[in-house]
């Protein structure tokens, strides 16, 4: 993620350099044979010189489960809605996938039961995400959540199903 730089320490020569996540496209899902995919892209300095022994790996990706979403009970039109509304204000950093930032098909009970004031009120503020207070309303906010839950319906049903498991 940053500029290589170089170093020596009794006459050997090292070149370190910070890894993992940060930059941009952060809400593009990960290429499905990139590595990102098979490991955690946590942020470490790895530092080189040669004849030097193989770098560390970095922890293998846990491929969570979808759990089960809460039930659907919005109309399709709020859905579709939900979904133009999903596309223009969180599609920039909230991917479907492995990716820089949490799938939101993903969420947790606890987080379906505070979605609106994590949006509205910038409940997870101190954690990066921001309130959109300013953009959106709480319908706006209803029918986000909505597409949401449609989409975690059916990927969790995907995922129990040969045919279509990811």
């Amino acid at each position: 993620m940053a500029a290589p730089m170089t170093y020596a320490v009794n006459n050997q020569q090292y070149v370190a350099v910070q890894v993992g996540y940060g930059g941009s496209g952060i809400g593009i899902p990960f290429p499905r044979d990139s590595a990102a995919v098979k490991y955690q892209n946590v942020n470490r300095i790895i530092a080189f010189k040669l004849g030097g022994t193989q770098v560390p790996m970095p922890p293998n990706r846990a491929n969570e489960a979808f759990p089960e979403p809460p039930p659907r009970i919005a109309p399709e039109a709020t859905v579709r809605t939900g979904e133009i509304l999903f596309f223009q204000e969180c599609a920039r950093c909230h991917a479907f996938g492995p990716a820089a930032i949490s799938d939101l098909r993903k969420l947790p009970s606890g987080i379906h039961a505070i979605f609106k004031d994590i949006v509205l009120k910038g409940v997870l503020a101190p954690a990066g995400m921001e309130r959109f207070d300013d953009l959106l309303s709480d319908a706006d906010v209803d029918a986000i959540h909505a597409y949401l839950i449609d989409e975690s319906w059916t990927a969790y049903d995907a995922q129990h199903d040969p045919a279509t498991a990811q």
